[in-house]
Formats: C-alpha cells, sequence, structure tokens
C-alpha cells in the first residue's frame, strides 16, 4: 500500500514499483517523464521506456525526436497493453534544459509548470475529465529538481479541481 497525498479533489499516491508497467485504470492513462530541450535521449527513465516500448518510427522515442524540443512542451505517444478498457500513452514533457553528469540543476519548473496545463488543457478539449497520470519522480533523478516543488506543480497544474489522480511510482 502506497502513501497518498491529496489535494482539492486530485489525489497522489506513491507505490514501489515500475512506471513502465503502470496499474492500468479505467480510462486514459499517461505514463509521464521529464525530457530535456536537447534531443538527448539515453539515460534515466527512457532506458526504461525502451526496453518497454522499443524505439521503433510509434516509439515514444521515436515521438520525442520527431516533437517539439520547446521548453514547456509535450508530445504524446499511444502504447499497447492489450486493456480494452483503457487507453495509454507515454507523455513527453519538455522541461529539462540541457543535461549533464555533472550534479546541476536542468529541471525548469516553469517549463513543467507550462506543460503540465497545457497537457490538462488539452486532454480536456478531447473529453477526458479523468486521467490517471503514472511517473517516476520526474524531474528530480537527473534533471536534478526539487520533489515537493515538483509534486506541488503536479497537484496545482494536473489535479486540482478534477477527478484526475496521479501514482507514482517509486523502484
Amino acid at each position: 500500500m502506497g502513501l497518498s497525498s491529496q489535494g482539492i479533489l486530485g489525489m497522489i499516491t506513491y507505490v514501489k514499483g515500475d512506471a513502465t508497467d503502470p496499474l492500468i485504470e479505467p480510462g486514459v492513462n499517461l505514463i509521464l517523464h521529464c525530457c530535456n530541450n536537447r534531443k538527448g535521449w539515453g539515460r534515466g527513465f527512457v532506458l526504461a521506456l525502451n526496453r518497454a516500448f522499443g524505439t521503433g518510427p510509434n516509439s515514444p522515442r521515436a515521438k520525442f525526436l520527431e516533437s517539439s524540443s520547446e521548453l514547456g512542451t509535450f508530445s504524446m505517444a499511444p502504447v499497447d497493453f492489450g486493456v480494452k478498457t483503457s487507453t495509454v500513452s507515454v507523455g513527453n514533457i519538455i522541461g529539462q534544459d540541457g543535461y549533464g553528469a555533472d550534479g546541476a540543476k536542468y529541471v525548469r519548473y516553469d517549463a513543467l509548470a507550462t506543460a503540465f496545463t497545457e497537457l490538462r488543457k488539452a486532454l480536456k478539449a478531447l473529453g477526458h475529465s479523468k486521467v490517471t497520470y503514472h511517473m517516476p519522480r520526474l524531474g528530480a533523478g537527473l534533471a536534478g529538481g526539487n520533489w515537493l516543488i515538483i509534486e506541488a506543480l503536479i497537484q496545482d497544474c494536473l489535479l486540482a479541481g478534477t477527478s484526475s489522480k496521479a501514482i507514482v511510482y517509486d523502484l
């Protein structure tokens, strides 16, 4: 059983597990992760995405490489879990300015907030008012962000005032 952090309606639940093998809920499910704006895809959570969904022309990696790399944008790549009552996609969130192994902070909180807000608006426009977001502690690993700040952004920009929820996976 995981820990939960509840905001106004939306909730964040913490579980032990792999975000590439999510606890699929009925309806729309998105596996979110933080990407850089330099088209780098070779370390961290993306390696697990490659193992789970491949690197072919319809993969999350291919969608990332063909989409905008502007901070605050996102792209989505549908993935197949064979569950007929659910739609599952990987959401590439461009919230990291560059990358490196020097311990610097590459995450950009304003870019995460913008991407989360735009993602929520896009989903609402498609008629999706209840979404389950699955994620590692995005932006808090190699990007160097503070999880407490990112958690607040998720609450404020994705979940507040909705019946959506987020499930955060810790290995």
